[in-house]
């Protein structure tokens, strides 16, 4: 009779080893994502996909990552080191969780597009229920997660509560479930794997030992957890990811359509009247103009102004509401009127983007470099606006010494 379980805690490394319960047969399918060879271990391939995840970057192996990341999978799936003790997560520890906890918490996570990958490429489309309701009882029984613990399992920004998503009926995605359970991993226990071990020995046991060493057993042990009690709907997620294309986050997916491209033959009298009145707005010209010149970085050089997007925010935001007083909001005919609309939105995001947290606090570094999370953020959605501006207005003239704030006063007058 096996002996009763006296341990429960979730850990990472716990949550990765258990998702290998349900992964498809053809693990080279998987692997496929990272250009890997088709001995890679799946326990490793989906850490992969969860790396990816918590960077918001596809993963990349290199000949010093590649062993390191072996290496770590198994410590960290065994329950012997953290997670950030990877070194290239080391160095960034605190701005990739920040990032990343404020994706998951948006209403439109850039991380669900990796996860929603995992599933489609990983995942046993067949044991999506049975995994959803095996790790809801492993938090069920987790006591150290307080009923009111939050989790943001819709993929939209919104949450539950442990006690609600445990006790209630929902209609479950795999993808944002999965999401859910890693936000709160990271945000909670990035820092406390080592504690999962007595569980992962109670849960799988332990083998003959090995050069002295016990070593944990490959299989979950049988009735680990009671039943939930009810049944656990999982339905498909509306996230589908071809197979034959790359998977692509949301900025670059907001690439594939090119504003302001168009057969001009095919284009009504009034949409034509409507592109020339674009193309003559100074106003919409020097907003994007401002969003090209910005850097992320502060100057130092004593004989330049400083002339990042941080410091400029505030005329950022006026010089959007006055464009989209005067042009954006003008009456535009067709298909240029749902261009322009399309714009409004990324240039409203970009501004977004660049805002600094606590920029008032005088404790804070004044406009200080952002993490690289959000540099790549506003590189991938400056390449769209530089787009644009080409597009309406042809190649940018070289900048001397013109100035953001010059370019916005402009817009704001």
């Amino acid at each position: 009779m096996e002996e009763t379980q006296k341990s429960s805690y979730l850990s990472l490394g716990i949550f990765l080893k258990l998702l290998s319960r349900y992964t498809r047969k053809d693990k080279a399918i998987a692997e496929k994502r990272f250009l890997g060879a088709n001995n890679t271990v799946i326990s490793t391939t989906i850490f992969k996909y969860f790396i990816s995840a918590l960077t918001l970057n596809w993963y990349t192996d290199d000949n010093e990552r590649s062993d390191t990341l072996k290496s770590l999978n198994s410590n960290l799936i065994n329950c012997k080191k953290e997670l950030f003790n990877f070194k290239f997560l080391m160095l960034e520890k605190d701005e990739i969780k920040a990032a990343f906890i404020e994706d998951v918490q948006s209403d439109t996570p850039i991380a669900l597009a990796f996860m929603a990958e995992f599933v489609l490429y990983c995942i046993d489309e067949n044991k999506c229920r049975q995994m959803v309701d095996e790790l809801l009882r492993a938090i069920r029984d987790d006591k150290d997660i307080a009923d009111d613990t939050t989790f943001y399992i819709f993929g939209n920004g919104k949450s539950t509560t442990k006690r609600e998503m445990v006790d209630k009926q929902f209609n479950f995605t795999a993808d944002c479930f999965l999401l859910g359970v890693w936000h709160f991993l990271i945000s909670e226990r990035s820092d406390s794997n080592c504690i999962g071990r007595d569980t992962l020995v109670d849960w799988y046991g332990t083998s003959t030992e090995t050069y002295g060493k016990s070593q944990i057993g490959t299989e979950l042990r049988r009735n680990v957890w009671e039943p939930l009690g009810r049944e656990i709907r999982v339905i498909p997620s509306e996230r589908k990811v071809l197979k034959e294309e790359k998977a692509v986050s949301q900025d670059n997916a907001e690439q594939e359509h090119k504003l302001f491209v168009y057969d001009m033959d095919s284009l009504s009298e009034e949409e034509q009247e409507s592109l020339e009145r674009l193309k003559k707005s100074r106003i919409l010209r020097d907003l994007l103009r401002a969003c090209h010149i910005g850097t992320c970085d502060k100057k130092n050089d004593d004989n330049k102004d400083d002339n990042n997007y941080a410091e400029n925010y505030e005329l950022f935001v006026m010089a959007l509401k006055r464009c989209e007083l005067l042009v954006l909001n003008n009456n535009n005919a067709g298909r240029i009127k749902e261009d322009v609309i399309t714009l409004c939105k990324r240039l409203e995001k970009f501004i977004k983007l660049i805002k600094q947290k606590d920029t008032n606090n005088s404790s804070d570094k004044s406009y200080s470099a952002y993490n690289n999370s959000v540099k790549q953020k506003i590189t991938s959605r400056k390449e769209v606006l530089d787009r644009v501006y080409t597009t309406l207005y042809g190649h940018y003239p070289v900048f001397s010494d013109e100035q953001l704030s010059d370019l916005l006063s402009v817009v704001k007058i």
